[in-house]
């Protein structure tokens, strides 16, 4: 019976050993996520836009009046020259009917200032009148002049009146709004419609003040849209000096060239390349540089080992830094870097960077 227990007690403490081997043997080297150090690229920021045209006109009648007819609608096509709408042209024809009798009579008050400034002057030659009253006649005669030139322009001003009673397109182009309706009695320069000109189209883009830096006036760009596939080129013309009340600029993008099927109104995507970005670097992530002194360094995994090697920060791109120092290809620790330590042998998780 001793021996029985004692040979139980050996096999538990042989059991036992055995057991500790076996975890020994499964414990291995840390797993870390690497990176390849591809060369960094410049960094493109799209925002979306809404295509506009260049110039936009508020319409409006250059004299008052009661509105009669609209011929045009929202997103109507027209050409410069076309009648958009008119107001009532009665009562201006009343004022053009009266300026033509003040002609009239202005003509015959001057006309009969010039008779009778002839007879004076005969008179006057004949030594039968003083020269005062000669002058007298004289000045009758210039005033007579002036009242009839002033009545003639009062008749071209209420011909013109006449003219202005129908609203003419001054371009070709669209109808983007219509502020007035027939019926509605409106007052010279209310604004009635707003035309906008389709001979040169803009994309309009909104950013942000921290971003304004992206699009300087001058700078090319790239202008895509849902409607089609179409991928134009752009400048950029104008960076509003003021914010909207959401604390955005707006900026002015024209188009070179405009794609069939592309109208006013539709909305696109302007990419704005960072062309201030160095290139020379290479792109990680933040979590990647390992900073205990002065000079930051990242883990390259090398045959299985960790070594440190010392970088350079060109630059910050929000959640990435790119950095110079680093051969192409170099397996970059990106994760997990301050539980790390130069010489230690690791496991490697390789993802390679999408260019």
């Amino acid at each position: 019976m001793k021996w029985l227990k004692l040979g139980v007690l050996i096999g538990l403490v042989l059991a036992a050993s055995g057991c500790s081997s076996d975890s020994k043997a499964e414990i291995k080297p840390p797993l870390v996520k690497t990176q390849s150090a591809v060369p960094a690229r410049n960094t493109v920021e799209t925002f979306s836009a809404q295509i506009k045209g260049r110039r936009e006109a508020a319409l409006s009648f250059q004299t008052g009046g009661e509105i009669i007819s609209r011929l045009v609608d929202v997103g109507s096509r027209v050409q410069a020259g076309d009648i958009l709408m008119t107001i009532s042209p009665r009562d201006i024809r009343q004022k053009v009917v009266q300026s033509q009798a003040q002609i009239a009579s202005s003509q015959a008050k001057m006309e009969l200032a010039q008779t009778n400034l002839s007879r004076y002057e005969e008179l006057f030659a004949a030594a039968a009148v003083p020269e005062a009253v000669l002058d007298q006649y004289r000045m009758n005669c210039r005033a007579a002049e002036a009242a009839y030139q002033s009545a003639l322009a009062e008749g071209r001003e209420a011909q013109n009146a006449l003219a202005y009673t129908e609203l003419v397109a001054p371009s070709a182009g669209v109808i983007t709004q219509i502020t007035a309706e027939a019926g509605q009695v409106v007052a010279e320069g209310h604004t009635v419609m707003t035309l906008m000109q389709t001979d040169e189209m803009e994309a309009e883009v909104f950013l942000p003040e921290n971003r304004l830096d992206i699009a300087p006036v001058g700078k090319e760009v790239r202008i895509r849209f849902w409607t089609n596939s179409a991928d134009v080129p752009g400048i950029v013309r104008e960076v509003s000096p003021m914010a909207t009340e959401a604390r955005t600029y707006r900026v002015r993008v024209t188009l070179w060239d405009i794609p069939a099927g592309v109208e006013a109104g539709m909305t696109a995507q302007v990419d704005f390349p960072d062309s201030q970005q160095e290139t020379s670097g290479c792109l990680l992530p933040l979590s990647s540089i390992y900073q205990t002194g002065e000079e930051p360094q990242v883990f390259l995994v090398q045959d299985g080992k960790l070594s440190a090697k010392p970088v350079k920060i060109l630059a910050y791109r929000g959640n990435t830094v790119e950095v110079r120092g680093l051969n192409p290809k170099d397996h970059v620790v990106v994760s997990g870097v301050y539980k790390l330590q130069a010489g230690q042998t690791v496991r490697e998780e390789h993802e390679e960077e999408t260019p």
